[in-house]
């Protein structure tokens, strides 16, 4: 008996849901899966990945960058050096090729160091600017090495400016007059 009452409870367990699948679900509908969507790309668990960098192929000229630029004659001039100052050449617009470069245009700016100039080498073609660190580093001033008398090639400025020698102040050696000055002594009262 106690076998019998076993077996239909268990068949009573197992046909419990079928016969509750049949009849309609109480069960509230699943959310849709765009729901999570966020959640599985920016988990909070996930482990942390390296992002994936893109070599991009070198430039020639994030190597370079300008020394100079001026316009004479209708033609534009650039001295361009390496950045470990290794070389440095001068570009002629309209002229033969330096190193395999030669200017396309050049986009002048009224502000100091803003102008920039397409270059082209070979097939590749890049932009050159001004190095922002040696336009805004001050330059130290170099001392000239002193001047000998009777040296060749060396010219002495006499008085460049036109002015007049600078006058000699009164010494506490010598008074208005020429005269020395007198000391003045204090003496103290004995006790």
């Amino acid at each position: 008996m106690k076998t019998l009452f076993s077996c239909l409870l268990i068949l009573a367990l197992a046909a419990a849901p079928v016969v509750r699948a049949a009849e309609g679900s109480d069960l509230p509908a699943p959310f849709p899966a765009e729901r999570y969507g966020t959640m599985k790309a920016s988990s909070p668990f996930a482990l942390a990945t390296a992002p994936v960098v893109v070599k991009e192929e070198p430039n020639f000229a994030g190597d370079l960058f300008i020394t100079g630029a001026t316009r004479i004659g209708g033609k534009d001039i650039i001295s361009v050096t390496k950045k470990d100052k290794s070389k440095s050449f001068t570009l002629v617009s309209g002229g033969p090729p330096v190193e395999g470069m030669s200017i396309l245009s050049v986009n002048w700016s009224p502000e100091v160091g803003k102008t920039t100039v397409e270059i082209k080498n070979g097939g590749d073609t890049g932009t050159l600017q001004f190095n922002e660190y040696a336009i805004q580093t001050p330059v130290a001033p170099t001392a000239l090495p002193p001047v000998q008398p009777g040296q060749p090639g060396r010219v002495v400025p006499v008085n460049p400016a036109g002015l007049p020698p600078p006058r000699v102040l009164n010494t506490p050696a010598t008074g208005v007059d020429g005269t020395r000055p007198r000391r003045r002594i204090i003496r103290r009262p004995s006790s």
